[in-house]
């Protein structure tokens, strides 16, 4: 919908809404917890006026069916078990991405677990997932929902931000809404974090689960100390925790995901886990080969960041465990974009916060 036009109104948003507890289940909320066409060419980083056809939050699938919260009728008798693990949930971007990657199995009951470390999108993350599951409204999206340069510079065009300065124009450009984003307290609490990894031990009822953890992964327990917790960042992939001392610093609680994935995940059910998590895969990856249960795993989706150690070594580890176990290992680069179907930039962009300045 043109927002000049006149936009529904959305319902009030509830982040410390309970993003994923089943029904009957005892609540946690007390718990503090169409593209438009391309622009002309222009000066690097100036932007050019916006048009209508770049104002829309463009969601072109519907309230229902594979991109939103339908598909929940009963879960069958004695079905296998089906788990996607998103560590690096990001803007919520890659939660359906089971549906693109393991299309044989889409018919099947589905279990997604959604780890994200950032507090400034965590927020986001919590709403969305609780649209999945039937409760409350979509969040509104007011920046462009990427998760690199290389991912924002494939949404710029749209606002007029073209040429090698396209980051800086972008920034500005989205600077108000970039502003109102703010952590949720709520979300930052260990109790809350627990509560929701013990959804795991209990398999849903329905056909398909969302759980929202707001936390950081990696092979042990404890806090994460974030830096360039700033909202500039987050228009480009999120807070950084490794070699990073600048900015505003948060701490975060960190999962040990090696000893909760051995816990509650046997042999027999299909996993697919997606592994973007600055440097961290390096620990998790290295935790489940070493107590012997990689064969957890039966896809492997990974982006490995040579910032935190040898990307060729643990390759080559993976490659020896997965001939051993039958795992299919892709890799972010060549075998999938970054987000899923659902949340391609041609279907999922925030409004134009230009066309409130006129």
């Amino acid at each position: 919908v043109d927002p000049r036009l006149g936009q529904p109104a959305e319902s009030a948003a509830t982040s410390a809404l309970p993003s994923s507890t089943p029904l009957g289940a005892p609540s946690v909320a007390a718990v503090p917890g169409g593209p438009g066409p391309a622009a002309p060419p222009e000066p690097a980083g100036e932007s050019t006026e916006p048009s209508a056809t770049t104002s829309a939050l463009s969601v072109v699938e519907g309230a229902s069916g594979p991109c939103g919260p339908g598909e929940q009728g009963p879960r069958p008798a004695g079905a296998r078990r089906h788990i996607f693990l998103d560590m690096g949930a990001n803007w919520a971007n890659t939660l359906r991405l089971w549906r693109d990657v393991v299309k044989d199995r889409r018919d099947q009951p589905w279990e997604v677990y959604a780890f994200e470390a950032s507090p400034l999108i965590q927020p986001y993350v919590d709403q969305f997932v609780a649209w999945l599951n039937g409760v409350g409204s979509r969040p509104p999206l007011v920046v462009p929902p990427s998760g690199s340069s290389g991912h924002l510079q494939k949404y710029a065009s749209k606002y007029g931000c073209v040429g090698a300065l396209f980051r800086e124009c972008m920034w500005k450009t989205f600077g108000k809404p970039l502003a109102t984003l703010k952590p949720d307290p709520a979300l930052n609490n260990t109790a809350l974090v627990r509560s929701r990894l013990a959804e795991a031990g209990r398999p849903p009822l329905q056909m398909h689960r969302y759980t929202s953890v707001p936390a950081a992964v990696a092979a042990t327990d404890g806090m994460l100390s974030l830096g360039l917790v700033e909202p500039s960042q987050m228009i480009r992939g999120g807070a950084e925790s490794h070699g990073s001392s600048g900015g505003v610093r948060m701490s975060v609680p960190m999962v040990d995901v090696v000893t909760w994935m051995i816990q509650n995940f046997r042999e027999e059910d299909f996993v697919f886990l997606k592994l973007d998590v600055e440097g961290a895969e390096f620990e998790i990856l290295q935790g489940l080969i070493t107590r012997g249960k990689f064969n957890l795993i039966d896809i492997l989706l990974l982006e490995c960041h040579n910032n935190a150690g040898s990307c060729p070594s643990l390759m080559q580890s993976l490659r020896a465990e997965a001939a051993k176990t039958g795992a299919q290992l892709l890799s972010e680069s060549d075998q999938y974009p970054g987000y899923d179907s659902c949340s391609s930039p041609d279907r999922l962009f925030p409004v134009d916060p230009r066309l409130g300045q006129r």
